[in-house]
């Protein structure tokens, strides 16, 4: 049976409160995700880990992300959005606090890994509540927020944990671990209350999710799912490898955490606008552009000279920032997917996507040791970006329905 999100008609503007709910869950998820990557250089250090086994550590989450992203999306459909994600936030609040108390390599991989049982769901839960609870234009604007989100949580993670959280708490990676898990705690108590009035329903004769078997089927899907992992491999290969290959540029921690801060605000607001901006006729040329100068820009990101890093941050940064968005509103908009189908979409687009995800900071990391320039992982992750924009471009000129096609009229 499936459960459509359906906000209390009583409350004015519920839409909008239920997603900035949303969106407090998934800036938390981007803290909590985001902030073993900022304090790699002090964990390496305590820990004695080498760059291979930090990339172990990086794509754990991922890992576990794969197994559960396919329950998530069926424990959505089954119980709805409210309860399924105050289940997510309470097992990303508890991989905060393992972090903390990690004591080796398996130790911190595994409370790494907890976040992955619990972030599929609000990945997955996203895209589901704007699909449902918006239309056209307020769609689009609905994913670019919820999008910007995670953003904005790991750009508050790369910006304090080396700075004033760090020194608040004597520069102790455990205590600021602990600092951020408490934060996540106090988005999912924000959540509890935007969340009052959101309901779980289905009426008869609504239509029904069909199966995960018909959807993989479907050549959009299969198209969507393909860019997904490959996508994935260069925006987790780069993103959480982003200070150290800023550091690779003869940066201290700190100026490489404040550099990488703002090419998060970058990204943040790309994803904001840039869904606004992909109509369905724009969405492969965006693809393109975006992500030919992402390519360029990945590979100056080890440039010692911050007048070129700085734009170089900004092209690589909006190419991983729209990605995940455009990919979301094509399948929503797909008459073969839809939103009734999201959470079933949500779910495989994850899955797949993780398969990139655990294998991109692990393939970054295998090339830092043989390279520790660098040199070797930009020029990989950067071939990526123009094979998934070729993907793309000629991809979804075959598969969009005909009034999405360049050569299609305007209907009035």
């Amino acid at each position: 049976m499936s459960h459509d999100a359906v906000p209390d008609r009583g409350t004015a503007g519920s839409p909008w409160r239920v997603l900035g709910g949303v969106c407090a869950l998934y800036a938390a998820f981007g803290l909590v995700a985001g902030s073993t990557g900022a304090l790699v250089p002090s964990i390496r250090d305590d820990l004695g880990l080498s760059r291979s086994q930090i990339g172990v550590v990086l794509g754990a989450w991922q890992f576990a992300y794969i197994g559960a992203s396919i329950p998530a999306g069926r424990l959505i459909d089954r119980i709805g959005l409210r309860r399924a994600m105050t289940v997510s936030i309470v097992v990303i609040v508890a991989s905060g606090v393992a972090r903390s108390a990690a004591q080796g390599l398996w130790s911190l991989a595994g409370s790494v890994a907890l976040l992955g049982i619990g972030a599929p769901i609000v990945s997955i839960g996203a895209p589901k509540a704007a699909a449902v609870l918006f239309d056209d234009a307020d769609r689009r604007r609905a994913v670019g927020l919820y999008g910007a989100a995670p953003a904005l949580g790991t750009t508050l993670a790369l910006a304090t944990a080396n700075g004033v959280v760090g020194a608040m708490v004597g520069h102790d990676w455990r205590k600021v671990m602990l600092v951020f898990a408490a934060l996540a705690g106090l988005a999912g108590a924000f959540w509890l209350w935007a969340s009052r009035g959101l309901e779980t329903r289905s009426a008869p004769g609504d239509d029904q999710p069909v199966s995960f078997a018909s959807l993989t089927g479907r050549p959009i899907v299969r198209l969507i799912l393909a860019v997904a992992v490959m996508s994935f491999l260069f925006v987790h290969g780069i993103g959480q490898w982003l200070v150290d290959l800023l550091q690779a540029g003869d940066r201290s921690a700190e100026a490489a955490g404040y550099l990488a801060s703002i090419a998060s605000v970058v990204g943040m607001a790309g994803t904001i606008f840039i869904p606004r901006l992909a109509t369905p006729r724009r969405r492969r040329l965006m693809f393109a552009v975006l992500l030919s100068a992402g390519a360029a820009g990945t590979l100056l990101l080890t440039a010692s000279a911050t007048w070129l890093v700085l734009p170089a941050l900004v092209a690589s940064t909006l190419a991983r920032a729209a990605v995940v968005p455009i990919a979301m509103l094509v399948l929503m908009d797909h008459p073969d997917v839809g939103p009734v189908n999201m959470a079933g979409a949500g779910s495989l687009f994850f899955t797949a996507a993780q398969f990139g995800g655990v294998a991109g900071p692990y393939l970054t990391g295998v090339a830092a040791d043989a390279d520790p320039t660098f040199g070797t992982a930009t020029a990989i992750h950067a071939g990526l970006m123009l094979a998934v924009g070729a993907m793309l471009l000629v991809g979804l000129s075959r598969l969009s329905p005909a009034a999405e096609r360049p050569s299609a009229r305007p209907t009035r």
